[in-house]
């Protein structure tokens, strides 16, 4: 397969590596959640990641790394109300395998 097409289908050397997060808020109901969702979404865009549906990755073409995954589980495990912080390995954003689905 040529270069070109390679880089349009994200396939290879061209491929975007992400990651998937689960874990568990001990919150009760009635308490305001939207601190520590804009919380994470602060950490989340200080370190240069998106995420959607808690599939975290980096904007454009960049991948990310085992040190955006190590650096996403300690800040989980570090909220008061998050437990069971489960980081799943890198996969291919665009092509799966999503071995978490």
């Amino acid at each position: 397969m040529k270069k070109r097409l390679r880089k349009k289908l994200r396939l290879q050397e061209f491929r975007q590596m992400g990651f998937y997060v689960d874990f568990d808020i001990n919150l009760p109901l009635e308490e305001d959640w939207s601190p520590l969702w804009v919380a994470f979404s602060k950490f989340l865009k200080i370190q240069g990641l998106i995420t959607e549906c808690c599939y975290i990755t980096r904007p454009g073409r960049d991948s990310t790394t085992d040190t955006d995954r190590e650096a996403v589980a300690a800040w989980l495990q570090q909220q008061l109300g998050v437990s069971n912080v489960k980081v799943w390995p890198l996969d291919d954003a665009w092509h799966g395998p999503f071995k978490w689905l």
